[in-house]
């Protein structure tokens, strides 16, 4: 592993050792897709460094200040940290916040 993957342990171990879920008290809080996972480990460790703490924040606050709601997505919301954007999606009914894309603004929003 290189510095990279170290950059914020606490968050990484988590995601690494359950294949990308973050649970707090038995209940799963925060998953990452695949995709979203390996577009994390593309950033240099200075941008790691930033957005994990943002995704820590999602498991206790689903829709902290700043964040906004996408158009023509039914549960899409997304956070910005510096360049990047992070989408992601909330289920209420399971508690679950799920991590789905992690790029760079003028890239985040093409499908």
């Amino acid at each position: 592993m290189g510095d990279k993957e170290f950059a914020a342990c606490s968050f990484r171990a988590c995601f690494l050792g359950e294949a990308g879920l973050v649970r707090v008290n038995g209940w799963e809080v925060l998953k990452l897709t695949s995709s979203a996972e390996k577009e994390l480990k593309r950033l240099s460790s200075q941008l790691i460094a930033r957005i994990i703490p943002r995704l820590e924040n999602l498991a206790s606050n689903q829709r902290p200040p700043g964040c906004k709601k996408l158009k023509g997505g039914e549960r899409e919301w997304r956070i910005r940290v510096g360049g990047y954007r992070a989408v992601y999606t909330v289920d209420d009914t399971k508690s679950l916040v799920e991590v789905t894309r992690i790029r760079h603004r003028s890239e985040v929003y093409e499908r």
